[in-house]
């Protein structure tokens, strides 16, 4: 008997259920399957919340990262995934190389304090 026909047998009563031994080892497995995967999940938030807190200290210097570290706490995944990407382009603009040689938008001198 496979997951779905245990799920199927428990959505489908009306009162009490009855398992048969491979169906409880089956719902056990999956039961700790999804719980394993439920901590890999909360590992990844984590990791996830630090690198923004990480990056917004960057991007963000004048913000008190005890507040940020907070916010980034209640935060879900997805946001957390939409906070990164927008301080990671932020940090990728404030610190774009320019070229050495690059003219700052002054202008040439022609030497005319030299000419005699």
């Amino acid at each position: 008997m496979t997951e779905n026909d245990v799920r199927k047998t428990l959505q489908n009563s009306k009162g009490a259920v009855t398992l048969t031994c491979d169906q409880a080892r089956a719902l056990a497995r999956q039961l700790d399957t999804l719980e394993q995967e439920a901590q890999l999940g909360k590992s990844y938030k984590q990791e996830l919340a630090s690198q923004v807190v990480r990056l917004c200290a960057g991007v963000l210097p004048q913000m008190e990262l005890g507040v940020f570290e907070g916010v980034a706490r209640v935060m879900t995944a997805k946001e957390l995934q939409a906070f990164k990407a927008a301080f990671e382009a932020a940090d990728r603009r404030a610190n774009m190389p320019s070229p050495q040689l690059a003219s700052g938008g002054e202008k040439k001198s022609n030497n005319q304090a030299f000419v005699i």
